[in-house]
C-alpha cells in the first residue's frame, strides 16, 4: 500500500466501540459477534483504550468452558480498564497512512 494512502481507505464504518464501564462480557460479546478484531474503549464519548481479540485469547485459559460461566466468572474478576491497552495512538481519516505509521513507530 503507497504511504499517501488515506486512513480513510483502511477504516471500517460505522465504529463499534464499548464503553470503559461495560462489563468484559460485553466486549467477549461484541469480539464474537461481529467481524472486528479490535474495540476502541470509550468513556463519555472520548477514546481511552483499545480492546484486541488477543487480549480476549489471553484470558480463555482462565474461564470456565460454558458461556455463561465463562461470562460471570470474567465479570467478577476482570475490568475493560485493566484489560484495554492505553494510551491510544490515533488517526484522522484524512492522514496518510506512512505518517501514521511513523507516529505508532515513535510510540
Amino acid at each position: 500500500m503507497h504511504p499517501e494512502t488515506r486512513v480513510r481507505c483502511l477504516m471500517t464504518e460505522p465504529v463499534l466501540s464499548v464503553d470503559l464501564d461495560a462489563k468484559p462480557s460485553e466486549m467477549r460479546r461484541l469480539l464474537a459477534g461481529y467481524p472486528v478484531h479490535h474495540l476502541p474503549v470509550v468513556d463519555d464519548g472520548k477514546l481511552v483504550g483499545m480492546l484486541s481479540d488477543a487480549d480476549l485469547r489471553k484470558l480463555d485459559a482462565l474461564l470456565p468452558r460454558q458461556g455463561e460461566a465463562g461470562d460471570a466468572y470474567l465479570d467478577a474478576h476482570v475490568t475493560i480498564r485493566r484489560l484495554m491497552t492505553h494510551p491510544v495512538i490515533a488517526a484522522g481519516p484524512d492522514e496518510p497512512i506512512g505518517t501514521v505509521a511513523a507516529r505508532m513507530v515513535r510510540m
